[in-house]
């Protein structure tokens, strides 16, 4: 039996069929890929944008405390009256202007230290619970 078109066995026609198949089945294997590649570089971005927007609020709330432990010092130091919290204020405030220099500057490298120190141990005590929040949150599907 011969093909319509040429003097091949049909036989022959098969085999076209065949490839004409997995040629397609290639091609929506391609595009499958493709679309799953998309996918996956889309949730690599989200998943990095959200890691920046958390990250970035969390250390934000980590300073933040650290500056209101500076307020509850003072708040301390008057004795948890308003009054006396802004008359210790006023008082470091005036002891700082009329100081000279080299002592404003010292006092402001004590400060900073100070600071620096109390932020990370902060950032150091609080790490881990945020970074096993961020590996749960992030390990859930879309949408969930």
């Amino acid at each position: 039996m011969l093909s319509q078109r040429s003097d091949t066995p049909a036989v022959g026609s098969r085999e076209t069929e065949v490839l004409a198949l997995d040629a397609i089945e290639t091609s929506v294997t391609t595009h499958e890929t493709r679309a799953a590649r998309r996918f996956w570089s889309r949730r690599q971005l989200g998943d990095a944008a959200y890691l920046v927007l958390v990250t970035t609020g969390w250390f934000v709330g980590n300073v933040l405390g650290i500056l209101g432990c500076a307020v509850v010092f003072f708040i301390i130091l008057g004795a948890g009256q308003w009054d006396a919290f802004f008359l210790q204020v006023d008082n470091l405030a005036s002891r700082y202007v009329a100081a000279d220099l080299g002592r404003r500057w010292m006092f402001e490298h004590y400060l900073v230290q100070t600071f620096m120190v109390l932020l990370i141990l902060s950032t150091l005590l609080r790490a881990p619970g945020f970074v096993r929040r961020v590996r749960r949150e992030l390990a859930q599907e879309p949408g969930k």
